[in-house]
């Protein structure tokens, strides 16, 4: 799942449309937020508040334009997602498996 930080004085929305288009080249609209994660790591003295947005449709053909950071991307069925994943990730697939009928 795409991400990264909000600049100063950057709305969540904009930086989350601005990451995805950063990290896959697409661009997006982030209008619906799916969840709020919080992630503290007090071993590595880290907190993390990570806006999860829900994105139904995209404009672009998705390509790994961070290789140095990333090995490969992909799209997989939520009961058949790789691990590890990442705590924002498995938090957004808990609510994404709520929602389905």
């Amino acid at each position: 799942m795409p991400g990264g930080k909000v600049d100063l004085f950057e709305p969540v929305a904009r930086a989350v449309e601005r990451e995805v288009a950063e990290e896959l080249g697409v661009t997006i609209h982030a209008e619906t937020m799916l969840c709020l994660v919080e992630q503290s790591d007090q071993v590595a003295g880290t907190h993390w508040i990570a806006p999860v947005y829900l994105v139904t449709e995209f404009t672009g053909t998705p390509a790994l334009m961070e290789p140095e950071k990333h090995s490969d991307f992909g799209w997989f069925p939520l009961a058949e997602l790789p691990s590890p994943l990442t705590t924002p990730t498995l938090q957004a697939v808990a609510v994404l498996q709520k929602r389905e009928p």
